[in-house]
């Protein structure tokens, strides 16, 4: 008795071992001259080993034995994808791969969630430029690995190499699947080549879709667009969401109304020990600062026009306590030392600023706002009603105050 259990525990293990093996299996291109490995880390050798693993395992190293074992199992089990799995796998080690693919085709009608087919297929298909083909394979796949997803985005970016491939790309991420919002936000860090990445984005979610994940995902993208100092992207992406109101002012949201455009074409506000920063519902922009030193509460960038004169105006309500700090309003070129313009106020307190911005190295521009410390640390709480900035030639300074009170 004890030998038969022994028996059995180790039949069972076995069988373990060879289910790991077949889950775990990711198939790769072993075509060199394209010079694209559909599934990173998985070469030509990698494909060898693990046939050579499951051969041994199955037969003890007969290509031949493997191929009748197959076939007795599918005498006794017709519907048994795994030797049919078996069966594609020696086909495509003889080199046979329209076989070896008709079979894996065979072995999903029998088992659609069979990864190995589904991989084994998709390699098949991009080697050969079948895009939406192993588009159809790999979504199938993150379906079912839903918590791996990201290990066949490498396979998905090998696409953005052809145009037959993008138009593949964007049709599928028109149809929204789950996964491409991870993958997006993974191109959008990584990707060279971030035109292409742009046209997913918009293909997937316009700025006419407001909700909180797109916003993410449009917010990532601004953010990419500013590391690479491609202003004239920042500035198109700010005139989607914030083209300048009917009274000319060109802040977005003057007022501090609840919001739902990206940061940092949306006010980017400060929540830390030294200050906060938040839009009440009722609108205006609460601030609590710390007063222990200068510190951004807020900030936007701006698209201003180069070479022209413009008026910035600003309001804080009569309530609050200022304890001796002060607010500070700055406009600046983005990413560029010096300010083009401070206005510095206290509760109650209105005030205005001319100033120009200048004709070169001025696209993009920034606002931000500051607490300015006093000689002693003591915390201010106060609300900011409304700020503009409009063209020189905009209302005049007495009914722009008006209208901001």
């Amino acid at each position: 008795m004890r030998k038969i259990a022994l028996v059995s525990v180790i039949i069972g293990a076995l069988g373990i071992v060879v289910l790991a093996l077949d889950y775990a299996r990711l198939t790769a291109t072993t075509a060199p001259a394209q010079a694209q490995i559909a599934f990173p880390g998985y070469s030509t050798a990698r494909i060898v080993q693990n046939f050579e693993e499951r051969r041994r395992l199955r037969t003890g190293g007969d290509t031949r034995q493997m191929r009748d074992r197959a076939h007795a199992v599918l005498r006794r089990a017709p519907l048994n994808a795994e030797a049919i799995v078996d069966l594609a796998l020696i086909a495509r080690q003889q080199g046979d791969e329209a076989k070896s693919a008709r079979l894996l085709r065979l072995a999903q009608e029998r088992n659609a969630r069979n990864r190995i087919a589904s991989r084994a297929l998709a390699d098949i298909m991009l080697r050969n430029d079948a895009y939406a083909g192993a588009l159809t394979q790999l979504d199938l796949l993150m379906r079912v690995d839903l918590f791996s997803r990201d290990q066949y985005f490498p396979a998905i970016s090998t696409l953005s190499n052809t145009l037959e491939g993008r138009v593949a790309l964007l049709e599928r991420i028109s149809d929204r699947p789950d996964w491409a919002r991870q993958y997006l936000r993974q191109e959008i860090n990584e990707a060279r080549d971030i035109d292409f990445v742009e046209d997913m984005v918009l293909t997937y979610a316009g700025p006419e879709r407001r909700d909180r994940e797109t916003i993410i995902l449009h917010e990532a993208l601004i953010r990419r667009h500013l590391r690479n100092g491609d202003h004239a992207r920042v500035i198109t992406w700010r005139r989607r969401y914030a083209e300048p109101g009917e009274d000319g002012n060109a802040i977005h949201n003057p007022y501090f109304a609840p919001d739902t455009a990206p940061r940092p074409i949306a006010w980017e506000l400060t929540e830390n020990a030294d200050g906060v920063a938040e839009i009440e519902s009722e609108g205006g922009l609460f601030i609590s600062f710390s007063g222990r030193r200068n510190w951004t509460l807020a900030r936007q960038v701006l698209t201003l026009t180069p070479g022209e004169d413009h008026f910035l105006s600003t309001a804080i309500d009569d309530q609050g306590e200022a304890n001796g700090n002060r607010l500070e309003w700055r406009v600046s070129c983005y990413a560029v030392r010096g300010t083009l313009t401070t206005v510095s106020l206290a509760p109650g307190e209105s005030a205005t600023a001319r100033f120009t911005v200048p004709a070169e190295n001025c696209a993009l521009q920034e606002i931000s706002l500051h607490g300015i410390a006093g000689e002693y640390a003591r915390r201010m709480n106060i609300r900011v009603a409304s700020v503009a900035i409009r063209d020189a030639d905009a209302p005049a300074d007495e009914a722009t105050m008006r209208d901001m009170r």
